[in-house]
């Protein structure tokens, strides 16, 4: 077996250590990631919704309105501070 030239030791290095300029090439799986992770969280924000409903005995219709208010609440700060 060869033995490797200290280049590429040295891009292996940085590869590892992520210095490496990524590739220009789009990524067509940004809009199938963002899809699911809608799915995700409205899934997440209608089962919050039904324990509110099970064990604190609110109406589903209010604590739906109230979970996600509270979540846009959260995305606006988040947005705020992101471009801060």
């Amino acid at each position: 077996m060869a033995p490797r030239s200290l280049a590429a030791c040295d891009r292996s290095h940085d590869r590892a250590r992520g210095n490496l300029p990524l590739p220009a090439v789009p990524d067509s799986r940004g809009a199938h990631g963002t899809l699911v992770a809608g799915i995700v969280v409205a899934l997440e924000l209608i089962t919050i919704s039904l324990i509110r409903k099970r064990f604190l005995a609110v109406s589903l219709r209010v604590s739906l309105l109230q979970v996600a208010l509270g979540g846009a609440m959260i995305v606006g700060v988040g947005v705020a501070l992101g471009n801060a």
